[in-house]
């Protein structure tokens, strides 16, 4: 086994066989979600403001609204195939016949 410390290929240390990481020391790497102090930090506060604010309540009973009035457009207009989603997520499928 060795250890890789190498910050190219992971900004942690990386336990692993020495066939793994020759492999993959002639490879390019980067990521947007680097382990780093800024990186978690901003996730930290991400996360803060979201509970502090019940974001996941908002969007749920927001998104139950805004999927109401979605199935009710489907009532009402043969193009909406089908309508789904959950919290703020939503799909609508959009068809030339409902049939097919």
């Amino acid at each position: 086994m060795t250890i890789n410390t190498n910050p190219i290929l992971t900004e942690t240390p990386m336990l692993s066989s020495t066939d793994v990481i020759v492999f993959i020391a002639g490879k390019f790497y980067f990521n947007t979600y680097g382990a780093n102090p800024v990186s978690r930090a901003a996730g930290r506060s991400v996360l803060h403001v979201i509970d502090k604010h019940n974001l996941q309540k908002n969007a749920l009973d927001i998104g139950s609204e805004l999927l109401g009035v979605l199935k009710d457009l489907k009532a009402n207009h043969v193009i909406i195939g089908d309508v789904r989603g959950e919290g703020m997520m939503m799909a609508v499928e959009l068809v030339k016949n409902r049939d097919n």
